[in-house]
């Protein structure tokens, strides 16, 4: 059942402490690709009133679109200057006749910003959108120029046409010969009176426990005498994941260009749907100066859910993305162990990876993994083809990269994950051919490479490998210490305490061949890090914390717990840890 909060939806004004319109500066004309060798890549930029400022107050940063990070960045008192038209004059700077280059898409772009803050439009790509993760558009989702160059003849570029005095009257057009320093093809510059409604921005992101989300609405050329309002539609997605969200009216005041804020409600529910898309639209705008509305009239929100299925604790825990006895197209499979203390029918389940490949888990009924044991997912399940692998099911459109690929393994909602490896072509997981990767133990974070090792068993044909079995690799990922006599289980105080930087924990098992599982908590109860389960043999062994996380980040001074527990017993040590 939706717990729905109580509708709240309001309208704040907010204000920019340097207001990005009152610089209005934009990319007007750029090149990035030609047919054959890159030259004359290029960028310009268009400032109206120019002599006001300082140059070197106006940047412009190029950015991958593989990952987002900035590459390089050039103030514009380095641009070379081009023609002037009325009030407006053209910057130019080629990057090929610097030493440097404009990285051809798929995607990239670029910012322009003013004194650190991007120009309201100006974060552009070509070839896809993006999120930048540094520089003056950290954490804003870039806007596709909608045009691109695919190795086009040189002399060419991607150049704004129409007429009017801001970026939002123009629009982007396929290549043409390029006008570098000058106006564009099809361009006519001079200020524009009428006053223009838009979206901020043309998507954004909120957590569905977030509570609320800022919808921000931007004005230009705002009337000096007449208020402007314009209504924000809800087109798509269910209301209710909106708090009922009904049609809202927008006013900016008179000769007001700060932006206006609606603040969305958002439901928290507790169902298990995957991440949800509403889309809003500006519709019916009035006042202003002969108002209208401009790009981006809409936007898309992305709910993200914050509701999981419990999912069984099953290990991606080997993988032969690469065998030499067979080919690929019959010798690839991969295992899974089930770490839990129950089975698990896998039937129904989906296995895919970040691009195109997936399969769902059709057995005919029900595919079992007894709890501690394993079982063998492959391409072929002919011991005499397949380079000798017991399969125990076969999968279908499904193929395991040799260099960088993925596999992802969901329950049967197409939502819950249970488990993902992402392997890196040898940049931190083991790069074999003829040998499986090895998890070498079924507790460790398997999407670190390091923790992966090659085979050493050979198995079939002659390839290394275990496939359903213990990992020729396997490490205990503990210290066994014989001293002393074990009837019980128990777990003995850390040793030292307090600690700074790690600490070592002593505990028995006497021998029942239950799972163990030590974990430490911290004062909240929220679990920092699995620090062992398997099963073991009868002993006393030690196992050493290093103060981190499971990501190996430092934790802060404090108390935290280790918790040692099996089915039949469960005791905690309180630790302290001082940095």
């Amino acid at each position: 059942m939706r717990k729905i909060l109580p509708f709240i939806l309001s309208v704040v004004f907010f204000s920019w402490a340097v207001s990005v319109y009152a610089q209005n500066a934009w990319i007007n004309e750029f090149h990035y690709d030609d047919a054959s060798t890159d030259e004359n890549e290029f960028i310009e930029v268009v400032i109206e009133n120019a002599g006001s400022y300082n140059l070197a107050d106006f940047t412009v940063t190029l950015y991958n679109g593989n990952g987002g990070g900035s590459y390089k960045s050039t103030t514009l008192d380095l641009f070379t200057v081009g023609n002037t038209e009325g009030n407006f004059t053209f910057y130019y700077y080629n990057y090929t006749q610097n030493g440097s280059s404009i990285q051809n898409g798929s995607p990239d772009g670029f910012a322009l910003d003013y004194q650190g803050t991007v120009i309201s439009g100006q974060f552009l790509s070509y070839e896809g959108t993006f999120t930048a993760t540094d520089g003056p558009a950290n954490g804003l989702t870039s806007d596709d120029v909608g045009v691109s160059e695919s190795g086009v003849p040189e002399g060419q570029s991607l150049q704004l046409s129409g007429s009017g005095g801001f970026y939002s009257d123009f629009t982007w057009q396929d290549p043409a010969t390029n006008t570098m320093g000058a106006l564009n093809n099809g361009q006519t510059l001079g200020t524009v009176t009428n006053t223009v409604v838009k979206f901020a921005s043309s998507s954004g992101s909120v957590g569905e426990g977030d509570g609320t989300y800022n919808l921000a609405i931007s004005i230009v050329n705002p009337d000096a005498n007449n208020a402007t309002s314009v209504d924000v539609v809800l087109i798509s997605g269910d209301p209710a994941d909106v708090g009922n969200y009904t049609t809202q009216t927008v006013t900016f005041p008179a000769g007001s260009s700060d932006d206006q804020i609606l603040v969305i409600n958002i439901t928290d529910d507790s169902q298990i749907e995957g991440d949800e898309v509403v889309t809003f639209e500006l519709q019916n705008v009035s006042g202003g100066n002969n108002a209208s509305i401009g790009s981006p009239s809409q936007f898309d929100l992305t709910i993200l859910d914050n509701d999981f299925a419990s999912t069984p604790d099953i290990v991606i825990n080997e993988i032969m993305q690469n065998p030499n006895a067979v080919g690929d197209d019959v010798g690839e499979w991969y295992e899974l162990y089930n770490a839990g203390d129950t089975d698990v029918d896998i039937n129904g389940w989906i296995m895919k990876d970040n691009d195109t490949d997936v399969d769902t888990i059709q057995n005919g009924g029900p595919l079992i993994i007894s709890a501690g044991g394993y079982l063998v997912l492959g391409i072929n399940d002919t011991t005499s083809v397949n380079g000798g692998v017991n399969v125990d099911y076969v999968y279908k459109n499904f193929l395991l990269s040799n260099s960088s690929d993925e596999i992802v393994l969901l329950l049967s909602d197409g939502v819950s994950e249970v488990d993902r490896v992402e392997w890196d072509n040898g940049a931190t997981f083991p790069d074999p051919t003829g040998k499986s990767m090895e998890l070498i133990n079924p507790g460790y974070d398997n999407n670190d490479g390091t923790n992966w090792q090659e085979a050493t068993a050979t198995y079939g044909d002659g390839d290394m490998g275990t496939p359903g079995a213990l990992n020729s690799t396997y490490v205990s990922g503990i210290k066994e210490n014989p001293g002393g006599t074990v009837s019980e289980f128990r777990l003995h105080p850390n040793f030292p305490n307090p600690f700074n930087p790690s600490t070592t924990l002593t505990f028995d098992v006497p021998g029942t061949k239950e799972r163990i599982d030590l974990i430490v908590y911290d004062l909240l109860g929220k679990k920092v890090k699995t620090l062992f389960s398997g099963k073991l043999n009868r002993g006393r062994f030690q196992q050493k914390w290093d103060g981190r996380n499971e990501a190996g980040l430092e934790m802060p001074s404090g108390v935290y717990f280790a918790v040692l527990k099996s089915n039949t017993y469960r005791k905690a040590v309180k630790m302290m840890l001082l940095r």
